[in-house]
């Protein structure tokens, strides 16, 4: 069980289990060896705490070096995150950018919060909603524009919180968005809330592309930029992923909660 190292859950809950009786037995040898040494409680208290504390760090950073290979949210964040961070970058020098190098899942690994006082991973949860209800998107009426204008290889679409209560939509466009200043800088720098719902039919690769395409418009590039980009870059894109070592057939990114969208005909 000790060389299990990756992927699936049992291999990583027996590894842990074997190390968790690995430190029990470490423990129980030093308790007993230091025990002549302790004579009273205040000492056996400390004691305890810092054979704790030695458990505990060794089991935070086992799961650091555990690589998982397929994405939940938060891995798939941090995948994406740098990249678009990149393509922003090189947008504002007038360079094009590309999407790559991406981390590996060793990468990610290490970059993971394991900690209990992280209550969210990461600062997706302050800009992007996965999922949304019919209401957040602005309405049945709205939810059907959008569905009229989708292409049919698109199996998500993606609102910004300003324009889910109104404003145009562009023929042939996954995303609308209200530009409510006058210079791309000043876009960029503005916060919207982003609505990303996915097609009943969508599979793990949709879930990329639309989590990819999300991202791009949080940092600011323009929805025609992203949507060439991802039309263009993202087949060589998905080979990265699976070169460094991903898993892209089993992707959850969506909470419990989450609405699919549906056409009835």
């Amino acid at each position: 069980n000790n060389n299990s190292n990756n992927n699936n859950l049992a291999d990583v809950t027996a590894k842990a289990g074997s190390q968790s009786m690995l430190a029990s037995l470490m423990g129980t040898t030093l308790g007993i060896g230091l025990s002549p040494l302790l004579h009273d409680v205040p000492q056996f208290a400390m004691a305890f705490l810092c054979l704790s504390l030695i458990h505990q760090t060794g089991h935070y950073l086992s799961l650091r070096h555990v690589p998982l290979t397929r994405f939940n949210r938060h891995r798939l964040h941090l995948v994406l995150d740098p990249s678009c961070v990149v393509v922003v970058e090189a947008n504002n020098n007038n360079n094009q950018g590309e999407l790559l190098p991406l981390l590996s899942p060793q990468d990610v690994a290490a970059r993971e919060n394991y900690l209990p006082w992280y209550t969210k991973p990461d600062q997706t949860h302050e800009w992007l909603t996965i999922g949304s209800d019919v209401a957040a998107l602005g309405g049945p009426d709205r939810v059907l524009d959008l569905l009229e204008e989708r292409k049919d290889e698109e199996n998500y679409i993606a609102v910004t919180a300003k324009t889910a209560t109104g404003g145009s939509v562009s023929p042939n466009d996954e995303t609308t968005t209200t530009t409510t200043t006058t210079t791309k800088k000043q876009q960029q720098q503005q916060q919207h809330r982003i609505q990303l719902v996915f097609m009943e039919n969508a599979t793990s690769v949709d879930c990329i592309r639309g989590m990819l395409f999300a991202h791009l418009l949080h940092y600011g590039v323009d929805r025609e930029e992203a949507r060439h980009r991802i039309d263009n870059e993202f087949p060589t894109f998905l080979d990265e992923l699976q070169r460094v070592g991903w898993n892209i057939d089993s992707v959850n990114i969506e909470p419990g909660d989450a609405i699919r969208l549906s056409l009835e005909l």
